[in-house]
C-alpha cells in the first residue's frame, strides 16, 4: 500500500482524506508507520470484499433494478455466511432510527447489515468504521452504496491508544487531530442520515469489547462510563435539532458458543432488538446528570436496558465481567 508524507496529512482536511482513502491513494497507518495494524485487517477485507463481489455477479444475472436485485443478493449472501436469528420485532417507524449493539466481536457488523437489509430494504444505513477497516474497505465504498450501505472513518480510543505505543508524540498529535475531525464528521453525517429518515447503527464501546459494562460498579451507576457514545450523539442530534425526528434503540448481539472475536462465519448469531425509546425519554436523560458519576443519565439508561434484553435471552456473561 502506498504512503504519503505525514506533512500532507497534517496539511490534508479529513473529508478530503476520506476522498484519498476512498481513490485507494495511499494508507493512513501504513504511512505512519502502523504496519501492523493494517495487516490484520486484511484478511477481513478481503472477505468482505468477496461477499460484495459475489453479491454483485448474482444481481448482474437478474432482470430489472440492479440496486434492488444488489440488496437481495447481499442479503442472501450474508445470511449463508454469517447467519443471525432475530428474537422479537425491529420498529416499523417512518422516522430515523439510532441503534446501538453491544460488540463483542467483528461478526456483528455483517450480520446487522443483513438485517437492514431485509429488515428496512428502502432505506440507507450509516456504520462508523475504525480506521484499519476503512482503509480495507473504502476503494469500494462507492459500491457498497449501491445497496444502500455507507462508511464513515473513525480513530476509537482503543485504537488510540495501540498507536500511541507505536508512535512518537509528533505523530501522535496528527493522530488526535484526525480522531476529532473525524468524529466531527460522523456526527455531522448522523444529523443528515436523521433529517433524511434514515438508519444509523453504532457500538457505543465504540471498539470490540467482551460486556457491556467494565465492571458491576459501573452496571450499578457508580462509576463513569466511556466513552460516552450514545450521549455524544443524542446531544449532537439535539443540537442540530434532529432528535425529535428519531428513536433509539437498543440491540442485544449474542454470539454463537465457542466464539472468537472475528467474523465466526457459518456460525449463527442472535440479535435482539429493545423496545424503542422515543425523543422525548432521550431528551430527559440527555439532560439530567447523575449525582454520583456526575455524567448524563442516558448511557447509563441505554446500556442498561440493552443489559437486560441480555439478561433475559440468558446472557449474563455479556453483562460484565
Amino acid at each position: 500500500m502506498k504512503k504519503t508524507s505525514i506533512r500532507r496529512i497534517q496539511n490534508r482536511g479529513s473529508k478530503k482524506i476520506a476522498e484519498d482513502l476512498r481513490a485507494n491513494r495511499y494508507s493512513i497507518l501504513e504511512s505512519l508507520g502502523c504496519h501492523k495494524m493494517r495487516k490484520e485487517m486484511r484478511l477481513v477485507g478481503i472477505a468482505c470484499r468477496t461477499i460484495l463481489w459475489i453479491g454483485e455477479c448474482r444481481a448482474r444475472c437478474r432482470s430489472g433494478d440492479f440496486g434492488k436485485n444488489l440488496r437481495d443478493q447481499i442479503a442472501a449472501v450474508l445470511n449463508w455466511g454469517a447467519p443471525s436469528k432475530v428474537r422479537g420485532f425491529f420498529p416499523r417507524i417512518q422516522k430515523g432510527i439510532v441503534f446501538g449493539f453491544n460488540h463483542p466481536t467483528l461478526g456483528e457488523i455483517i450480520r446487522l447489515i443483513a438485517v437492514c437489509l431485509m429488515e428496512y430494504p428502502n432505506r440507507k444505513y450509516l456504520f462508523p468504521v475504525n480506521l484499519a477497516w476503512y482503509e480495507e474497505l473504502a476503494p469500494v465504498a462507492d459500491r457498497m452504496e449501491v445497496f444502500g450501505l455507507y462508511i464513515v472513518p473513525t480513530i476509537t480510543p482503543a485504537t488510540r491508544e495501540k498507536m500511541s505505543k507505536i508512535l512518537d508524540e509528533e505523530k501522535m498529535k496528527v493522530v488526535d487531530r484526525l480522531a476529532k475531525d473525524f468524529n466531527f464528521d460522523y456526527l455531522s453525517a448522523c444529523s443528515e442520515f436523521i433529517a433524511d429518515n434514515q438508519i444509523v447503527m453504532i457500538a457505543p464501546s465504540a471498539t470490540r469489547k467482551a460486556t457491556v459494562f467494565d465492571s458491576f460498579p459501573q452496571y450499578q451507576g457508580y462509576e463513569k462510563i466511556d466513552p460516552a457514545t450514545m450521549s455524544l450523539i443524542a446531544m449532537s442530534l439535539e443540537r442540530s435539532k434532529q432528535l425529535e425526528n428519531c428513536v433509539f434503540v437498543p440491540i442485544a448481539i449474542i454470539p454463537p458458543r465457542k466464539y472468537n472475536r472475528r467474523l465466526n462465519l457459518f456460525k449463527t448469531y442472535t440479535i435482539s432488538p429493545c423496545a424503542l425509546i422515543p425523543a422525548e425519554t432521550v431528551k430527559h436523560y440527555i439532560k439530567t446528570k447523575d449525582r454520583t458519576t456526575n455524567q448524563r443519565k442516558f448511557e447509563h439508561y441505554f446500556l442498561v436496558m440493552l443489559s437486560e434484553e441480555l439478561m433475559e435471552n440468558g446472557a449474563e456473561y455479556l453483562v460484565y465481567p
